[in-house]
């Protein structure tokens, strides 16, 4: 298949890496938008899927061998932040790959082509056609480039920056009593101003919090509940 429209070249120079299978790289570089309209064209939606794995794998196992001591609890939060659309957009907007990919003509809104999803979703898709063109030697120069350093530092940070509902749910998962369940108490506002009353339960305790936003009662409730409970262990 020809790629037309990619700068094989300037993209392989970018990733350093020289693929065997061009079409891979052109699939990765190729939004759906112009695959649409193109017969025969994949864009880069299944190596996507595949990337996502791959990343997902790539940062567990390091996670695992430089994280020693810290839970699963630990482990799955610092990785969900790894893998997230935000950080994988940020790593595809510091490379600047987007440029180098294929839209349709239609697609000249900016907020589309520099979006976190379609930046997150070419992450991904580079890692999927590196994974396929090469395997795990053709992934981990990159993956140890971009993703290693991200990940040292979370580790580095501690446990202080996590939310204080991922404290919480390793919390709970620590002492047995499952998942914390978070419900809307009550919602009051004018239209602009509101004020968003929550419980969280764990085990046969409740918290009761409230906030401006949902995300930040919940998050007050499981600090509350942490500062009541994990002190004393009254659970």
């Amino acid at each position: 298949m020809a790629c037309i429209g990619i700068e094989i070249p300037a993209v392989e120079n970018a990733l350093s890496y020289t693929f065997s299978d061009k079409s891979l790289l052109e699939a990765a570089f190729t939004h759906q938008t112009y695959a649409n309209f193109k017969a025969g064209v994949e864009d880069n939606q299944r190596l996507e899927f595949l990337g996502d794995a791959v990343i997902g794998l790539l940062t567990a196992e390091y996670l695992y061998l430089n994280a020693p001591g810290r839970d699963e609890g630990y482990l799955t939060i610092e990785r969900s932040r790894i893998v997230s659309g935000k950080a994988l957009a940020d790593i595809a907007s510091s490379e600047g790959w987007v440029k180098y990919m294929r839209f349709s003509t239609g697609v000249k809104d900016a907020k589309e082509r520099l979006g976190q999803r379609t930046q997150a979703a070419l992450c991904e898709a580079i890692l999927g056609a590196l994974w396929l063109d090469g395997g795990r030697k053709a992934v981990e120069p990159l993956f140890n480039r971009l993703f290693v350093p991200r990940i040292q530092a979370l580790i580095n940070e501690g446990v202080e920056h996590l939310d204080p509902r991922g404290e919480l749910q390793t919390y709970s998962r620590n002492a047995g009593l499952g998942e914390p369940i978070y419900e809307v108490v009550s919602e009051e506002g004018d239209g602009c101003n509101f004020v968003f009353t929550v419980s969280v339960k764990v085990g046969a305790e409740t918290q009761i919090a409230t906030g401006t936003s949902k995300k930040r009662a919940y998050a007050a409730a499981a600090k509350a509940f942490l500062e009541n409970h994990t002190s004393n262990d009254q659970i």
